[in-house]
């Protein structure tokens, strides 16, 4: 059970960060605002994430109990590193903007 909980993990951290990858295509050149509701997300990519997110959770309550402390630390370090994604993307955004700025 243990193996089906790691790999149920990894479906859930890849659906996440698939649904991350389809953020930054929809807003390419465009700054991510951090409060993201379902008018600013595409659907698709608001689809996927939750469904990663409840693979993620769904491990460790229904799966592989021995894992259950683990998923949310999972959960909340992806969730951290999409935020870290987002501001880099905004922050290259930025400058991109700047140099245009001033040509």
């Amino acid at each position: 059970m243990i193996v089906l909980g790691a790999a149920m993990i990894l479906a859930g951290v890849g659906l996440f960060f698939a649904s991350t990858v389809l953020l930054l295509r929809a807003y390419r050149g465009r700054r991510i605002p951090y409060r993201i509701s379902n008018e600013t997300m595409p659907e698709s990519s608001n689809l996927m994430q939750l469904i990663g997110m409840l693979l993620i959770i769904a491990t460790g309550f229904f799966v592989a109990r021995e894992l259950a402390p683990w998923n949310f630390l999972v959960l909340l370090l992806t969730a951290i590193a999409q935020f870290i994604i987002f501001a880099i993307h905004n922050r290259r955004v930025k400058a991109e903007q700047h140099v245009d700025d001033v040509e």
